[in-house]
């Protein structure tokens, strides 16, 4: 570029910067200038934190794992401060960040109430989220060992009344018509499971009339695609009591998945409504949230409240489901036989 044209570039950007500082009616807004004495963290955070049932209700926490989260992520929300601007504090920015969580508010509510811009909120409810994931997740959500695995089996057969199973499946969504089936198959954990790298269990038997090894499973809905560790209902309408019997004890213990999804989304109540964010800060609300749940469940327990208006998520319409194969549906068939035999409850049929 001749010196003419870098003349010409520096004259315009130069004309550009000038205009948009004319035009600019305020550096900072007089109501975010007041923020240090008028906003909602200042006037509003010591005295929450005077009265335990107020603060978990405003923060889903309590006052003891608030500290104790606070503490594992100060280094992460901590600023660096300079002469133009004060930083905001990283516990003025995990307050927001979670009662944006728990509420499922706007950045512009946020904006008013705490007197922050909403660029910045946007940008810190990002860095907090970001670092409840990368700082807890080897704890509240490991990949689980075989031991692990055997565990959730022990309590789907206790409480559930089915054998070998180590988990429910259901999906939170994805762009346009993408099944559930679609999504999961995308998803890293599928992939895994494909791959024998998830300390899934050797088979064992279920039945005290065969001995025969059966896998482990993990029950869905229709939506998903069956195989020899996902089990899915039968389908169609002309059923055999047998079948009209498997379908029945799948979908019991398929309804934790829509009962976790349920709690999850009444603690953290961002999930009553559309992510109006970018699809990087969506993930990262996703991430963060299950954190969290498994974060204050470990710590404070479960609450009654948390359960009530538990609503199940949409099904999206499925439109791509493959037949499984036949050592899949050889799978299915045996887990149906042991549900009419030496693995029946005695309700079962009054449901049917």
């Amino acid at each position: 570029m001749e010196v003419e044209e870098v003349a010409c570039v520096a004259y315009l950007y130069a004309r550009v910067v000038r205009k948009r500082k004319k035009n600019r009616k305020y550096w900072v807004h007089p109501l975010l200038s007041d923020r240090s004495t008028k906003g909602l963290f200042n006037l509003f955070y010591n005295d929450l934190r005077k009265y335990e049932d107020k603060f978990f209700n405003y923060l889903r926490m309590s006052v003891s794992s608030f500290d104790e989260l606070m503490e594992q992520l100060q280094d992460d929300l901590t600023g660096q401060q300079t002469n133009m601007r004060e930083c905001i504090s990283p516990l003025e920015k995990l307050v927001v960040t979670l009662r944006y969580l728990a509420s499922g508010c706007s950045f512009t509510e946020l904006h008013h109430e705490y007197r922050l811009g909403i660029s910045t909120i946007s940008g810190f409810v990002t860095q907090v989220c970001e670092a409840i994931w990368n700082r807890l997740k080897d704890e509240c959500m490991p990949q689980p060992s075989t031991q692990m695995w055997l565990e959730i089996a022990n309590k789907f057969e206790t409480f559930a009344n089915f054998p070998n199973c180590i988990g429910a499946v259901d999906d939170v969504g994805a762009y346009g018509k993408s099944s559930d089936s679609s999504i999961f198959k995308e998803s890293m954990f599928y992939k895994k499971m494909m791959n024998n790298s998830l300390n899934i269990p050797n088979p064992k038997p279920i039945s005290t009339l065969n001995s025969e090894p059966m896998p482990y499973v993990i029950v869905g809905d229709e939506a998903f695609g069956l195989s020899e560790n996902i089990m899915r209902p039968y389908g169609g309408k002309n059923l055999t009591m047998t079948k009209k019997i498997f379908n029945y004890r799948l979908s019991r213990a398929r309804r934790y998945i829509e009962c976790t999804f349920g709690i999850l989304s009444n603690k953290w109540r961002i999930f009553h409504r559309p992510l109006n964010v970018k699809l990087d800060l969506a993930q990262n609300i996703i991430k963060a949230c299950c954190i969290l749940h498994n974060f204050v469940r470990a710590r404070d327990g479960y609450r009654y409240d948390d359960t009530l208006t538990v609503q199940g998520l949409e099904n999206i319409e499925n439109t791509n489901v493959t037949r499984g194969s036949q050592n899949a549906q050889t799978v299915r068939d045996k887990y149906a036989n042991y549900f009419v035999t030496d693995g029946q409850v005695e309700w079962q049929y009054s449901k049917i």
